[in-house]
């Protein structure tokens, strides 16, 4: 007896039903990948949408970091390698980005004298580089400034303590 029917994979529309707009931002998993509902169609996740999630229109400008890594061993050696990836959401797509100003924010006069830290391979957070806004551009901060930000007309005839010592921002000699 054969009725012509045969096994075959289930798709999405059969699992989750039709594409709707309850759908609209969950990511919905099936067989081993991530998908969402955009304009009526499921639409499979790719990378980094699988790992940041979504760059919505609420989420414009927004930076994200990835961390990768890889571990391999040859020779009794274990070697691990690890990298650091950035990402700025822009029209609904995560887009890779080395841009300080993305990464970090702006440096504009409000965040003039501002040191922030950006992430890095190094697992202990405070080993990550500290960048500091000076001028409207970021540099790397000295090592006084990582403690005690730097010196601006704002902060003009302060002392504070900066890596066990004190300091004194002034014009200098």
């Amino acid at each position: 007896c054969n009725d012509s029917l045969e096994w075959r994979a289930q798709s999405i529309e059969e699992a989750k039903g039709a594409c709707k707009n309850k759908y609209a931002t969950e990511i919905v998993s099936f067989d081993g990948n991530k998908y969402v509902c955009e304009n009526q169609q499921w639409r499979r996740l790719i990378y980094p949408e699988t790992t940041v999630g979504l760059c919505t229109e609420k989420m414009a400008g927004d930076t994200v970091v990835q961390f990768t890594g890889h571990a391999a061993s040859g020779g009794g050696i274990d070697i691990a390698y690890f990298e650091v990836k950035f990402f700025v959401c822009k029209d609904k797509q995560w887009h890779e980005t080395t841009d300080d100003n993305e990464i970090l924010g702006a440096c504009d006069s409000k965040r003039n004298g501002d040191v922030v830290q950006k992430p890095s391979v190094a697992t202990d957070k405070n080993t990550w580089p500290r960048y500091a806004c000076e001028n409207g551009k970021w540099r790397l901060a000295t090592t006084i400034e990582k403690y005690a930000g730097v010196c601006t007309s704002k902060i003009q005839d302060s002392v504070t303590m900066a890596a066990g010592y004190h300091v004194y921002c002034d014009k200098g000699s």
